[in-house]
């Protein structure tokens, strides 16, 4: 009471040796309130000084007052390094951790983990999450994958699949939960997501609905590295009975080692028809794909072509030998009229078998904006190094940002 006002200054702590001013520095506030804006994950400082008020005789502080503040998703448990998270989860079962809020499970910085079976986190509304800055590592083994039949976020680990065999990295369970029943379907309300996740060597789809008919509110691949190494036919995403409602790619790498996978998502079931006015959102933003269904298909989606119920983003990627040099027309599912669909394209890079993909642009059915890029990417050291090199993608700094040199 009494002070002449504050002067405040708000950090992302994130990298605790390089913090980061949000907003202005050493604000004057002549009041009790600011705003700033906050992301998930982050840990802030508030740095927070009194100011003198000669009227009342009031000097200023000699220090700020630092206040500690985080956006984390409450942990419940931390998960000893050493520990077979299977055999840590197995008695989960249907036990329910938390009636209707998100809870966290975290792993130790630096740590290691296998995981010799199935994680199944059943109708729990979970985070698994590891370290930002140094990130554990789980080896998965065996038929071993994540399953769960709610929301579910995987954040901040490194994960080996070379040893993995399992149909999927993770899977609707095969049992949804009753609950989750609007007519013949199941709806997940609640958000799934990878993010910023390093997963090497995984033979088997990153995400599939266990053939059941799951539609997912959201699912977002976000800030993460994806090796690919098929020994046989498959797809990246796989959707047999389900749906995914708003769908998004960004900041992110994917590459192929083995085969040829034969699709990079597919949705053989199709968009739900109980529900005319659900839209469907397919969104890539500034991603990295190299040699991915080199010889297949990039999309196929039952029941989404020239519809109005469509929207379509696809900016600021880079495609180098994927998806048989048609991924415009397969990932949009595009015929020679999508005048109903709403759709952003610009900036793409399109090149396969080291030249410009004809195919993928100027014509009806391809990216016909004008706004691809012509300078092959050049990455530094495919497949370790996908730095690129080309002149127009570091000028309008297009790909995974991870790989982008800095301002």
């Amino acid at each position: 009471m009494g002070a002449g006002g504050y002067e405040v200054s708000f950090y992302d702590m994130n990298d605790p040796d390089n913090p980061v001013a949000v907003g202005d520095e050493n604000e004057v506030i002549d009041g009790c309130s600011t705003t700033r804006p906050i992301a998930e994950d982050t840990q802030y400082e508030f740095h927070i000084r009194s100011l003198e008020n000669t009227e009342y005789g009031n000097t200023a502080a000699a220090e700020a007052t630092v206040v500690d503040y985080d956006t984390y998703v409450t942990t419940i448990a931390t998960v000893p390094s050493g520990t077979d998270l299977a055999e840590y989860f197995a008695d989960l079962g249907d036990t329910v951790v938390s009636d209707s809020s998100e809870v966290a499970y975290e792993l130790e910085a630096g740590g290691s983990y296998t995981m010799t079976g199935d994680v199944d986190f059943n109708t729990n509304w979970l985070t698994l999450r590891g370290d930002r800055n140094d990130p554990p590592t789980v080896t998965l083994i065996g038929d071993a994958q994540f399953i769960t039949t709610a929301g579910l976020k995987i954040k901040f680990i490194n994960f080996d699949c070379s040893q993995s065999t399992a149909n999927a990295f993770l899977a609707m369970r095969s049992t949804p939960d009753p609950a989750l029943t609007n007519g013949s379907n199941y709806y997940l309300t609640n958000p799934v997501a990878i993010q910023s996740c390093d997963i090497r060597g995984l033979q088997g789809y990153l995400v599939g609905d266990g053939s059941r008919s799951y539609y997912l509110s959201s699912l977002t691949i976000s800030d993460c590295r994806v090796e690919l190494n098929t020994q046989s036919s498959n797809r990246v995403f796989r959707f047999d009975s389900g749906f995914i409602i708003t769908f998004t790619i960004e900041n992110s790498t994917m590459w192929e080692l083995g085969n040829s996978r034969q699709y990079f998502v597919r949705y053989s079931g199709g968009r739900p028809t109980n529900n005319a006015s659900l839209r469907s959102t397919i969104a890539y933003t500034n991603n990295t794909f190299y040699n991915v269904c080199y010889s297949g298909q990039w999309g196929n989606y039952n029941g989404l072509g020239n519809r109005d119920y469509c929207i379509w983003t696809l900016t600021d990627n880079i495609f180098v030998d994927c998806g048989s040099e048609q991924v415009v027309r397969r990932m949009c599912n595009w015929s020679s009229d999508m005048g109903n669909a709403t759709m952003t394209i610009n900036h793409n890079t399109y090149w396969y078998d080291g030249e410009l993909a004809s195919n993928e642009v100027g014509g009806s059915n391809n990216d016909n904006t004008g706004t691809h890029l012509l300078t092959d990417p050049s990455f530094v050291n495919a497949p370790s190094d996908f730095t690129p090199q080309g002149a127009d993608q570091l000028q309008y700094r297009t790909g995974d940002p991870h790989w982008l040199p800095g301002e």
